[in-house]
């Protein structure tokens, strides 16, 4: 019998294998693609990867004010995305590691639930069922396609994160739907590289998550550095590798790329696992749970959901209380925290609430600012 089922080899899933075989509970873990999920694959690495290599060309070309001079600097596009991918196997392949090392059976296959029956949770992968105790649920998220006219016949034209990561030639001009964190990250890379980035969010300000203050400072950065800002403008239409959009006056315009980046938002994947078959509430896609984040229905089957956390450092804190909690050292937990990490070639942080979320939640609230400027080590980069 297996102690832990868990469906997901992310941030969430993998760390969560990797305490509970070190606590010596029988843990399978199902994986449909590699090892590390969104994170390690097709989100936070790479993606960092490609704009620490965008960073080192921009010192070399900009290297004056520092008296460095590179003339002729140059980059191949191609020998950057195989760096990425160097990056990417060897951080997959050290999650794999940690899972023989705990003795975590890991079955390389999309996982369904069955149901239950006295055997347990039942399992079905790859034509083999299994049974478990305990389910954890890391399915995490995927990207966001709205149904946009055009979507479909655009083909190609049009990516994801997941597609833009693995492009063979460099975009001569990229049109980017989106001004949230992973539309900005690949708008600060391309930039810098040269390609014509042109950014349609239907918000006010990119970012919108993040304080005001700052994210008008950040666009104000790139527009200088070129970047395109099409803000309080909504998609109607894509035409072939033309996004056209309606601005806040009803004025219809339109902006051409050589690659569309769809990049609006991410909603859980809960679809097609068969959570119908465990008779589980959802609420827009996501599992419902309790401040203990699980379930415990009438049949005492335990079900720990963690879908669609986007940020690794908060997934494996969750994890680890979530694996306290199945070893019994857990009584109760609240969590009233939130963890933003952004990186372009900036890197921005918050933590806790902002001041319009304040707001909202009617807190009393003190904001002040802090100037960096008169600190040595920032006048050593930046002046």
């Amino acid at each position: 019998m297996i102690d832990l089922a868990i469906i997901g080899g992310g941030p969430g899933g993998y760390v969560a294998a990797e305490r509970a075989g070190a606590k010596g509970l029988n843990v399978v873990l199902f994986e449909k693609r590699e090892l590390g999920g969104v994170c390690l694959n097709e989100g936070c690495i790479p993606t960092k990867t490609l704009l620490y290599s965008a960073k080192v060309y921009d010192y070399a070309v900009h290297g004056d004010k520092y008296g460095i001079s590179a003339p002729g600097a140059t980059f191949d596009f191609g020998k950057i995305v195989d760096r990425k991918n160097k990056v990417v196997k060897k951080l997959v392949g050290g999650v794999g590691s940690k899972m023989k090392a705990h003795k975590v059976r890991v079955v390389k296959g999309e996982a369904k639930i069955k149901g239950r029956s006295a055997n347990g949770i039942e399992i079905e992968c790859n034509g083999e069922t299994y049974y478990a105790v305990n389910l954890l649920l890391c399915t995490g998220s995927e990207a966001f396609v709205p149904p946009i006219p055009g979507v479909k016949e655009a083909g190609d034209a049009i990516v994801t994160n997941r597609e833009i990561l693995d492009l063979k030639e460099q975009p001569k001009s990229l049109v980017i739907i989106g001004g949230g964190v992973i539309g900005m990250e690949f708008a600060s890379f391309f930039n810098s590289l040269g390609t014509e980035v042109t950014v349609v969010e239907m918000l006010p300000k990119i970012l919108g998550g993040l304080d005001g203050e700052i994210s008008s400072m950040l666009q104000d950065i790139y527009a200088k550095k070129g970047i395109k800002f099409n803000l309080n403008c909504k998609v109607t239409e894509i035409r072939g590798n033309e996004v056209v959009y309606v601005d806040k006056d009803g004025k219809t315009l339109s902006a051409k790329g050589d690659k569309i980046l769809m990049s609006v938002g991410r909603r859980a994947v809960t679809a097609g696992i068969g959570l119908e078959n465990l008779g589980l509430e959802l609420n827009r896609g996501a599992v419902k749970v309790d401040e203990q984040l699980h379930i415990i229905d009438t049949f005492e089957a335990l079900v720990r959901p963690q879908v669609g956390k986007k940020i690794s450092g908060k997934i494996r804190t969750l994890t680890s209380i979530t694996n306290e909690d199945l070893a019994g050292g857990l009584q109760y937990m609240q969590v009233i925290s939130r963890f933003k990490k952004w990186m372009g070639d900036a890197v921005l942080m918050t933590w806790g609430t902002s001041d319009i979320l304040a707001l909202i939640e009617n807190c009393r609230y003190f904001c002040g600012d802090l100037l960096v400027a008169p600190y040595p080590r920032c006048c050593c980069k930046f002046y």
